[in-house]
């Protein structure tokens, strides 16, 4: 009886192992590039993709690179080398190739970028906040530090607050941006922002945005009022008056000595904190106030900027037993105006 049970067992397992003998194996695609990102030097050279890959397949250039930059091939057959080929950048910008993977016969994609050094593309405006008159058509002027150049650029237009389709166009003359407007074609003062989309060579995003103030017809942009007097908002909310005020700022949005980072958790530290914080200053210097912006990205100002500041929407907060005010949920369409090149009052 023992026997037969045996000998039952090794049929089973035989017949098992046949089967499997038999099975049919899935063919596993597979398509990938050694490295995703390469980088040439300024001076020219060649970049060596490594492809593995199961079976053939095509490359594709995803940009027009052809006036600096070429493949040895634009097939392979399966574990493959590509060769990039870049010219001379000594004067140029950063550039890159973009290069797209196919398997043939499959969906299996990857992606190479190939970039190479070069120049950096530099634009930034260190006051980005302008007024203009509503009474007429204007241009809202802003200085701005680049090595581009353009006659024309598109422009995005975002209308925070107020009417709308009073923004008409956009230049770029000797470092200077002008936005061209309209009259106010509503009654209150209204407020945009107007993005230069760009993107560098590299594909990084630097997109530029401006942010304007259109007074109403009569030419005000609300009540002016002074330090003192807005310091009475304090504890009352969020402010719904159209109150304005004008001080110099006595920070710097690059320095991380603004502000200590706070303990959010025990183990959490909101490290924007002092990102978030720039300082105040009262024109004749008898006055100053902390400034939070909503964003850290937003505190873009720097020291001796002279500022005049829309206090609708935000809120002021007094430090308990103190004399020192913040104020709090700042956002860019709170600066009317900002201008460089201006000293605080010197104290004796």
């Amino acid at each position: 009886m023992k026997h037969k049970s045996i000998l039952l067992i090794l049929t089973i397992a035989l017949g098992g192992c046949t089967a499997l003998d038999d099975a049919e194996y899935k063919h596993i695609e597979t398509l990938v590039a050694k490295e995703k990102a390469i980088t040439i030097a300024q001076t020219g050279g060649d970049a060596e993709i490594v492809i593995f890959a199961s079976g053939p397949g095509k490359v594709e250039a995803l940009n027009d690179f052809s006036a600096f930059a070429g493949m040895d091939k634009t097939s392979f057959s399966g574990d493959d080398t590509l060769g990039v080929s870049f010219t001379d950048n000594s004067e140029g910008h950063r550039r890159m190739a973009k290069l797209l993977l196919s398997l043939t016969g499959s969906e299996k994609k990857d992606t190479v970028n190939v970039f190479q050094e070069g120049v950096q593309d530099t634009l930034k405006c260190a006051s980005p906040y302008a007024s203009v008159n509503g009474a007429s058509a204007s241009v809202a002027k802003f200085a701005v530090t680049t090595n581009l150049s353009f006659d024309s650029h598109e422009i995005y237009t975002s209308y925070l607050s107020g009417a709308t389709g009073w923004v008409i166009s956009c230049r770029m003359e000797n470092d200077t941006i002008y936005v061209y407007t309209s009259e106010n074609p509503g009654e209150t003062v209204s407020k945009a922002r107007v993005t230069l989309p760009y993107s560098d060579g590299w594909g990084t995003n630097m997109d530029l945005n401006l942010y304007i103030t259109l007074s109403d017809k009569n030419g005000d942009f609300g009540t002016t009022i002074d330090f003192h007097k807005a310091a009475e908002y304090a504890g009352k909310g969020k402010i719904k008056d159209n109150s304005v005020i004008e001080g110099i700022i006595v920070s710097d949005c690059r320095s991380m000595n603004m502000e200590l980072n706070v303990n959010r958790d025990y183990n959490v530290v909101d490290t924007d904190e002092n990102l978030r914080t720039a300082y105040l200053e009262a024109l004749d210097g008898s006055m100053g106030f902390r400034m939070k912006y909503v964003n850290a990205n937003d505190n873009v100002l720097e020291f001796g900027t002279r500022v005049l500041l829309d206090l609708n929407g935000a809120s002021i907060v007094r430090d308990e037993g103190t004399e020192s005010f913040t104020i709090t949920e700042l956002i860019p369409a709170n600066i009317v105006e900002s201008r460089k090149g201006f000293e605080p009052v010197e104290k004796e």
